[in-house]
């Protein structure tokens, strides 16, 4: 039903669902490689010996404490790497369930999102943190109608949803300020009326203002674990101008929707625009909740603007952040018209007490709920195949590949990896215990630093010195790994147009500025003290790469 309540046939049907969802999702799983950014969380887990040491651990890595947190818990009970799949799943499982149980949409609209891209690939098979804010939003707007009775457990979801990452962190504020209001309003209407249950007394004002203390605690803690230092070659936040936070600012306002287009796919970017302003307008009937959805579109695009450029998995907050306040909205709307004991304060305070201005905001919004939603739904419905296929058919990492070619061959099996970039062996942890060699910060380590303690600047000269001494110090085989074989090949077919005697240099800059340096005298003692032993190119992302084990 639409109040979140079921029959025992929709029961059975959310079950079932379910059931056929958790199969889908556990064999996509299965054929998903794993590249770096989702290994390299487990690998920070790890480090940490300690939950309080986390902060420390994260410095300068952009994101708090709570996938970390749970990462690092669920090794410790079950010892394999696997956990990262196991929680990334189990915490989209939650959400799912919750949405199925308790949101007020319709049967047929909650099958479509269990289809959709974001709950059937983006959040349980890409094993990120931003599943766990859809499960927190949900459970927010699960808990939003008790919030009379259950303060200090919104606050704890708020907290944690601001420890998830950086842009929950910003819809934190959003959703304490409308939580804040609908306390002022309540208890103004209460006080002039003669009705109350337990359900909807206001709390005794100084206890939510410790619950907003406590969440805004938990805001400061995610900031003071995220924020930058002047180590960080990631983002230049710390070196903003007031005049580019004015710019981002006053284009968002301009162009609302310019940062979803995976959200709203195959829309032109004006028809993006007015979806966002559409999308608000269906929530005028509580204009509060217009406006909070309006601010919170305002802060995710500016995080995307400044800080970096959005991805599916970021976008896709928004749109949970849109379902999240029109879950809240059309329940309290769904109250007002089954509990007529409730009109009396609840329908003062939305605009369906004002006649037709009501009425037509009343049809808006349900427009909205059923048929905007409804054809976004859809359109992430061919999304996410689209997404699914492309995961199935295609290595989106040669990370495995690499993996069991080291166990295939008995004498790779405890090489040391050196890899340039030496970001692009931070999947390997996940399939194999070979140990990795950071040549830029001098030392072995899982991960790498994306600070200034890594050099910015090496050449294969001193990448072959670091794996000489490598090889004689520890004692076993030693692997180049090198993702610049394209413009390296390019660099030798010039050899014959060199002029004898001649020794020039070749760079390549990427990202976060990094140089490496070649020469063709460096190419000659690659080629002579090492043989090329594998090469991994079939990946749809850039995680490719040619392997040179050295004689």
């Amino acid at each position: 039903m639409a109040d979140g309540s079921q029959t025992r046939l929709q029961r059975f049907v959310s079950v079932l669902g379910l059931v056929l969802w958790l199969a889908a999702v556990i064999y996509i799983s299965q054929h998903h490689e794993m590249w770096r950014d989702e290994v390299r969380a487990l690998s920070i887990a790890l480090e940490a010996n300690f939950f309080w040491q986390l902060p420390q651990v994260l410095r300068n890595e952009g994101h708090p404490v709570v996938w970390y947190g749970l990462l690092r818990m669920g090794y410790a009970l079950s010892q394999t790497p696997v956990i990262l799949k196991i929680v990334s799943i189990g915490v989209v499982l939650g959400a799912l369930f919750l949405f199925l149980w308790k949101a007020p949409f319709a049967q047929w609209q909650k099958g479509l999102f269990l289809i959709s891209v974001f709950p059937l690939y983006e959040y349980p098979v890409h094993t990120r943190n931003y599943g766990i804010s859809m499960l927190l939003m949900f459970g927010f707007a699960t808990l939003y109608p008790h919030r009379h009775k259950y303060p200090w457990r919104l606050a704890g979801v708020l907290v944690l949803l601001a420890n998830t990452n950086v842009h929950s962190c910003g819809l934190v504020g959003v959703l304490l300020l409308l939580w804040g209001w609908n306390e002022w309003t309540d208890r103004k209407i209460r006080n002039q009326s003669t009705e109350s249950s337990p359900e909807t007394e206001p709390l005794p004002f100084y206890h939510w203002v410790g619950a907003a203390i406590l969440v805004l605690l938990g805001m400061g803690a995610a900031a003071l674990t995220t924020w930058p230092d002047s180590d960080t070659v990631v983002t230049k936040a710390l070196v903003l101008t007031p005049s580019q936070i004015g710019g981002a600012l006053w284009n968002m306002v301009l162009h609302p929707g310019v940062h979803f287009a995976a959200v709203l796919p195959s829309f032109a970017p004006w028809q993006r625009d007015l979806w966002v302003g559409v999308l608000i307008s269906g929530l005028l009937i509580r204009p509060p909740f217009a406006l909070g959805l309006w601010l919170g579109t305002l802060a995710l695009g500016m995080v995307f603007q400044l800080v970096y450029q959005p991805g599916l998995r970021h976008q896709g907050l928004w749109f949970v952040f849109v379902l999240t306040l029109y879950w809240i909205v059309a329940h309290q709307l769904l109250k007002m018209r089954l509990s007529p004991s409730s009109r009396g304060w609840l329908y003062k305070i939305s605009f369906q007490g004002h006649g037709k201005r009501g009425v037509w905001f009343t049809r808006v919004h349900q427009t909205m709920i059923y048929g905007g939603i409804t054809i976004i739904l859809l359109a992430q419905v061919f999304v996410a195949q689209h997404y699914v296929t492309k995961d199935l058919d295609h290595a989106l990492s040669s990370s495995q590949a690499f993996a069991e070619f080291l166990q295939s061959h008995p004498d790779y099996r405890e090489a040391i990896l050196i890899g340039e970039p030496d970001y692009l062996l931070e999947a390997m942890p996940y399939y194999t215990e070979n140990r990795l060699y950071l040549a830029r910060e001098e030392q072995f380590r899982q991960r790498i630093q994306f600070t200034q303690d890594s050099r910015p600047v090496i050449t294969l000269k001193e990448l072959m010195e670091a794996a000489r001494h490598i090889k004689a110090t520890e004692g076993k085989p030693v692997l180049l790994v090198l993702g610049h074989y394209e413009v390296i090949g390019q660099s030798i077919e010039m050899v014959p147009k060199i002029e004898p005697g001649q020794d020039p240099v070749f760079k390549f800059n990427y990202s976060y500025n990094r140089e490496f340096h070649w020469t063709i005298s460096g190419l000659t003692d690659l080629l002579t003290a090492a043989e090329k032993v594998a090469e991994f190119k079939g990946a749809q992302n850039d995680e490719n790469y040619v392997v040179y084990g050295l004689k």
